[in-house]
Parts: structure tokens; C-alpha cells; sequence
């Protein structure tokens, strides 16, 4: 999620404020709701910013604009690509398009700041955003496309809750399959009959949650259907059921039933290794660390996050991620005073990279400040999402356009570690 100042923040929702108090409200919400004060600190961007026709809720996040871009990081992001492909790993994604744009039909013009949205060019660079990714050789369909074509025919998102719907995951999922069936690769995967089983759905809503929590007024549920895959022959004792192709993704994709689409209009069974509140890292990031990868990397890996590619410190840490522990012999290190050094005999090359292991699983994230003659040339931060399974290793390249002799490493811990220098 990009950072927006709390100002920006605050505009948006004073401006929603008063648009309100100018618009028929059909739902009961109380003011307080728009107001950022109300919200804890740092979660201002989870903030209400209006109410739509309908009983459609927006919020803040969902009226910033669009980042199109992926700027420097497509280099990056091309080797994350070709480190998977080097295990037999394609690499697709897609991401959920921006709400707003999505079902403009819903914001009310006389709400100030629904009026200012322009879903038009927010649209568009959301298309240029896929354009740009499919140009770098990752497929990743066109969600919003989709979403205005079968407009008619279902609601993509939920009208009090962030999430699409379960009839918006089952396209998006059909669109992928198609371009999973024409790649060589499919005819080996493991055929497996489904069928999609519809059963009723009630959802809450995070939004609605938000009004319940702040007003203390209960919103209506909404009410879909959902879908289940369901084998249509019994597991027998030979089946192989090792994933060839597994799901790496947020609460989009528990919430939609994308991963029971997928494994109907594939006929495959498909891994669901999505986390709730993970962002676009924390399930990656868990599936990379976990035995199944390590020995029998998935023919394809779809990628479902909220954002863009456009990651800051991820592809420097997820691409050793995916490596592993390398052939170097570990060396001990010694975290005193909460701190720890590395010396860097030589300039890395692309690629290189440092494993560090604690032995301390509380310790999730990291301080580093590369240092050349005893003065810092560059910091970088080595974070692990709190829901992430954590086993103590840690995976971070190194820069190599820097000079720097010497790595220093500050946690929470003290005592005993070790490290790898890692050739890329």
C-alpha cells in the first residue's frame, strides 16, 4: 500500500464529511466515521472516505490515484522472473483492480470528493499498468476489463467491503486458465476431475465493521453465493498431490474462492497459500521458506496482490529468498549490544547475497548500514510480516552499486548467530 501523508489523508475525509451532510444518506452512518481522529495512528488509510449510491462505502485508499509505473525495480522484477523460470517456475500475477474505478456507478456526484475521482484516468492507468507487466514477459490479465464487461451480470467488489466477490475471482480465474492451458506446461500437470459447488454467502464487511465500531450502528450483511471445488473421484493412494501450481496472495483470495475457480476451470488441484493482512509479501515470502519449494517447485505460481509489482526491498530479499541457503560454509556471528558485523571483502557481484540465521523467532526485522571506512553509505531495512511463518533465516543481497566494506546488522537480539556470503 503506498504511504499518502496523514494530510492528504485528512483532506479526503474532511471533504467526504461534508459532502455527506449535502447527500441523502440511506445508511445510518454517524459522522465520526469520516473523520481521521477516530481512526489509530498509522491506519488512517483504512479510513471511510464516503458514502455512495446504494449503500456503497469508499474509502480512503480506494480514491488514491493509481502508480502505473514499476520505475527501476523492472529490472528487478525480470530477475525474479528468470530465478523462477531457472526451477521451472512461471510466474503470473494479477492485480486487483482499483475499487473506485472498478464501480464508479456507485460514487455520488454530490460528494465532493467523489466528483473530484476521475475513474476515467485512473482506469487507464491501471490498463497501462497490465500492458507494462505483459510486456516484461509475466502475464497478468486485465481485472478491470473483465469487470466492465460482465458489469450486468454480477457486482465485482462488495458494496461494505473491500474484497471482490467470489463471481469476480471465478473470471478473473477463467481468464487465467485460458492462458495457463496454451503454455507447455499444462499438458503436464495433473489432470483431476472438479466440479464447482455454488453455496449461500454472508459477509460482513470491513467497512461495515468500521461503522459498527466507530457509530455502533450494525449494517446489513450482504448476501452471494460462493463456490467450492469438489473432486469428483476420491484421492486414491498413489495420486501424486505434490502442487504444480500453487496461489500466493492476500484475503482477495480466501474471501473470492479464486483458488476453488482455479482448480475447476483447470481441472488441477491448486495450492491456496494466501494470508490474511499479508500484503503482497507475507505468503510469498512463507512459500518460498517452506519444504514444498524447496523440493518441488510448482510448474506455475500465480501471484494475486492488492498493489502493483512496484515493491520497495522486496526483490532484494525474495529473490535469495527463493535460492536458499547456499553452498558457503555458515560462520559464527555475534550480535553484542544488539548489533552485529559483516566485513565484504570485495565488491559483490550481481546477484551475491547474505543468509543470516537467529536463533530467536521473535525477532522479525532487521537494520542494515553498509559501511565504507567507518561511514555509512546507504541503510536498507529487512522487515518479516507479522503473519509470515518465521524460521530464524533471513536473505538479503547485497548492493553492488556501492562501495562498502562492512555490513552492520542491529536487531532486538543479543548472542550467538551465523551467516553465509552467498555467490549469485
Amino acid at each position: 500500500m503506498t504511504k499518502y501523508p496523514l494530510s492528504v489523508l485528512v483532506g479526503l475525509s474532511l471533504c467526504a464529511l461534508y459532502g455527506s451532510a449535502q447527500a441523502a444518506a440511506p445508511l445510518p452512518i454517524c459522522a465520526g466515521a469520516f473523520e481521521a481522529n477516530k481512526y489509530d495512528v498509522g491506519k488512517q488509510w483504512t479510513m471511510l472516505a464516503g458514502q455512495g449510491k446504494d449503500g456503497w462505502l469508499f474509502s480512503v485508499a480506494n480514491l488514491l490515484p493509481y502508480d502505473p509505473t514499476l520505475g527501476k525495480f523492472q529490472n528487478d522484477i525480470t530477475r525474479f522472473r528468470d530465478e523462477l523460470a531457472k526451477r521451472g517456475t512461471e510466474l503470473i500475477t494479477v492485480s486487483v483492480p482499483p475499487r473506485a474505478a472498478t464501480m464508479n456507478q456507485f460514487l455520488d456526484p454530490k460528494v465532493p470528493v467523489f466528483k473530484a475521482y476521475n475513474a476515467k484516468a485512473e482506469a487507464a492507468k491501471y490498463a497501462a499498468y497490465v500492458k507494462l507487466v505483459n510486456s516484461l514477459g509475466i502475464y497478468s490479465p486485465n481485472a478491470l476489463d473483465i469487470a466492465y464487461k460482465n458489469a450486468g451480470q454480477f457486482n465485482f467488489f462488495f458494496a461494505r467491503d473491500h474484497h471482490w466477490t467470489p463471481q469476480a475471482a471465478g473470471k478473473v480465474a477463467e481468464a487465467m486458465a485460458a492462458y495457463i492451458k496454451t503454455r507447455p506446461a499444462y499438458k503436464d500437470l495433473p489432470k483431476v476431475p472438479f466440479k464447482l459447488v455454488s453455496k449461500p454467502f454472508e459477509l460482513a464487511g470491513s467497512y461495515a465493521k468500521l461503522v459498527q465500531d466507530i457509530c455502533q450502528v450494525t449494517l446489513p450483511k450482504e448476501k452471494t453465493t460462493t463456490f467450492e471445488a469438489v473432486r469428483v473421484n476420491p484421492i486414491g493412494l498413489l495420486d501424486d498431490e505434490t502442487p504444480q501450481v500453487v496461489l500466493v496472495g492476500t484475503s482477495h483470495s480466501n474471501t473470492g474462492a479464486f483458488a476453488e475457480s482455479l482448480s475447476y476451470t483447470l481441472q488441477t488441484p491448486v495450492l491456496n497459500a494466501a494470508l490474511d493482512a499479508g500484503g503482497a509479501r507475507a505468503a510469498m515470502e512463507t512459500y518460498f521458506h517452506s519444504a514444498d519449494f524447496r523440493r518441488a517447485p510448482p510448474k506455475f505460481l500465480i501471484w494475486e496482490l492488492e498493489d502493483t509489482l512496484l515493491q520497495y526491498d522486496f526483490y532484494s530479499q525474495m529473490i535469495p529468498t527463493l535460492k536458499g541457503p547456499c553452498a558457503a560454509k555458515p560462520l559464527p556471528l555475534f550480535f553484542v549490544g544488539a548489533g552485529a558485523k559483516v566485513r565484504v571483502p570485495q565488491r559483490p557481484a550481481v546477484g551475491d547475497y547474505l543468509t543470516l540465521t537467529l536463533p530467536d523467532l521473535s525477532v522479525r526485522s532487521l537494520r542494515l548500514a553498509f559501511v565504507s571506512g567507518g561511514r555509512v553509505v546507504a541503510n536498507s531495512v529487512v522487515e518479516r510480516p507479522r503473519v509470515a511463518q518465521n524460521d530464524g533465516v533471513f536473505y538479503f543481497e547485497l548492493p553492488q552499486s556501492l562501495k562498502y566494506d562492512t555490513v552492520n546488522i542491529s536487531s532486538l537480539y543479543t548472542g550467538k548467530a551465523s551467516f553465509q556470503m552467498c555467490k549469485g
